[in-house]
Formats: C-alpha cells, sequence, structure tokens
C-alpha cells in the first residue's frame, strides 16, 4: 500500500446513506468497505476529515443493516404467525 491509497471516503458515505434511504441491501457494503478504508487510515495514522466521512458512511451501513435484519426478522415472525394460527 502506498501512501497516497485513496479509501473512497466519499463514496462509502453515499453508499451508507443510500441504504438508509432506497435499497439497505447496500448497508453490508458500505460496513465493509468503510472498516477496510479505516485500517487502511489507521496503517498511515491518518486522523484527517476523511477519516470522519468514512466513519460516517460506515455507521450508515451498520444502522441500514440492523434495521433490516429487525424487519426481516418481524416479517418473517408475522408470516409464521399468520400461518399457525387456525
Amino acid at each position: 500500500m502506498s501512501r497516497t491509497e485513496p479509501v473512497h471516503s466519499t463514496l462509502i458515505l453515499v453508499l451508507g446513506i443510500l441504504s438508509l434511504v432506497m435499497c439497505p441491501l447496500l448497508g453490508p457494503l458500505a460496513w465493509s468497505m468503510g472498516t477496510t478504508a479505516l485500517r487502511t487510515l489507521n496503517t498511515f495514522d491518518n486522523y484527517g476529515p476523511q477519516r470522519s466521512i468514512v466513519t460516517a458512511g460506515r455507521i450508515c451501513g451498520m444502522v441500514s443493516s440492523f434495521l433490516f435484519l429487525a424487519y426481516l426478522i418481524v416479517v418473517l415472525c408475522e408470516r409464521n404467525r399468520h400461518y399457525t394460527q387456525p
């Protein structure tokens, strides 16, 4: 890795926001890309504005992933309850 390796902070933020607003399937992608980017930034001790942008995108991806998982659990439980009632 070179010192000038891009971490695509804006892309991670956009993916995180889109995962909250439109497509929750982008959440895990933003989460994993954000984790990789933070590892890269930590390697070079880079704590500039890129780190804040990456962290915000990563957190949006995490929140979106957890909300989508909770939604799936509720839908599956409701479906199961609907089919088991006489």
